[in-house]
């Protein structure tokens, strides 16, 4: 076979995409991943914590975001482990650079309080802001709220909205007491 026609081939496959049986592989993998997930909640809410943690941590291990996070929780509320906000830290920001919302929400907390980690109010907002961008509506009202109290009230306004949208109760009662003040008059 010509060299020529060996690379024709090769780029041929290559822009075919992975090979079925590479697919099949992940999604099984997938599949196996989330039936483990499954099988850690419900022996979490059966309460047996420590076989719960110790499923989610397999999973952690195994680089699956939802394990990572599931680990973070129970550390940082001392649910079969210890009690260690350093360690749920580590896990969060485990989970949020894989690019969980959930857990970028977490470690912007952890910076805004110094739980777990030294406060850090820029890394805070940096953290909030990527969380926001996955739309989560904890972080949505975070933003909101400060752009709201620093006078920013169009962009504050907006950020609340889309919280309370998501479901956010806190935003939701936020906007009920603007309409409220509002329905009233100065």
């Amino acid at each position: 076979m010509s060299r020529r026609l060996y690379l024709l081939l090769v780029l041929c496959g290559a822009l075919m995409g992975p090979s079925p049986v590479i697919a099949e592989d992940d999604q099984a993998r997938v599949g196996r991943e989330m039936i483990q997930a499954l099988e850690a909640y419900a022996v979490y809410k059966m309460g047996d914590y420590e076989l719960a943690y110790s499923r989610y941590l397999a999973l952690a291990e195994a680089g699956n975001r939802q394990g990572m996070l599931n680990v973070a929780n129970m550390h940082a509320l001392g649910q079969g482990v210890p009690m260690d906000h350093a360690l749920a830290f580590q896990w969060y920001l485990r989970a949020a650079e894989a690019g969980d919302p959930i857990a970028q929400y977490e470690v912007g907390k952890a910076y805004d309080l110094g739980q777990g980690v030294e406060e850090d109010l820029s890394l805070a907002q940096h953290w909030y802001e990527r969380a926001a961008e996955g739309n989560n509506p904890d972080a949505l009202w975070e933003l909101g709220k400060r752009d709201y109290d620093h006078e920013r009230l169009e962009t504050g306004l907006a950020l609340i909205r889309r919280a309370a949208e998501a479901g956010q109760p806190t935003a939701r009662l936020f906007l009920h007491q603007l309409e409220a003040e509002a329905s009233h008059g100065p």
